[in-house]
């Protein structure tokens, strides 16, 4: 029975994400379904609004209209299999500036999101360990090094680390 609401879940998954690829709607997703996702994680593991480094933003008392949130599971797998599949997108030849800027900002929460999970409890870095970390690195892979605007300042998030970058500078 679990692999059928697992199989459910994920056919869902698949038709909403071909839905706002072929609609161009990345923006209402960063809007909308991952905030919610970060939203129920964070509050999950007790914490009341988002990290300060956090391009999506959310607090306890956002999402009014929509009360309650997602267990931990749920999101976290919400937030990992989109991130595959902007991924699969990018592989596909799909490298509109839409998808990249989403899938880096992605990328930088969902960094984030990882280290910060593994200051809990041993059940939650497992999960973690297990979920998060693997599709943060797998996303390395597709991208060398991408920018971020988190509060106006600019981010970068490489194979080498996050760095805060400085107009005025010249990077090599």
């Amino acid at each position: 029975m679990r692999t059928l609401i697992v199989s459910i879940h994920s056919q869902i998954e698949g038709l909403v994400f071909d839905i706002v690829s072929k609609m161009q709607t990345w923006e209402l997703m960063g809007e909308t379904v991952v905030p919610y996702c970060l939203r129920s994680v964070g509050l999950s593991v007790g914490m009341v609004r988002n990290d300060e480094l956090a391009v999506y933003e959310w607090g306890s008392e956002d999402f009014s209209e929509f009360p309650g949130t997602f267990p931990l599971p749920i999101a976290c797998r919400v937030l990992v299999n989109l991130l595959d599949y902007v991924l699969r997108s990018r592989k596909w030849g799909q490298t509109e500036q839409k998808l990249e800027c989403f899938a880096a900002n992605l990328m930088w929460d969902l960094s984030n999101l990882a280290v910060g999970l593994l200051m809990q409890s041993l059940e939650i870095r497992s999960f973690s360990v297990r979920l998060l970390l693997p599709t943060v690195f797998k996303s390395l892979r597709f991208f060398s090094s991408a920018k971020v605007l988190v509060n106006g300042a600019p981010y970068m998030i490489s194979r080498h680390g996050a760095d805060l970058l400085f107009p005025d500078m010249q990077y090599s």
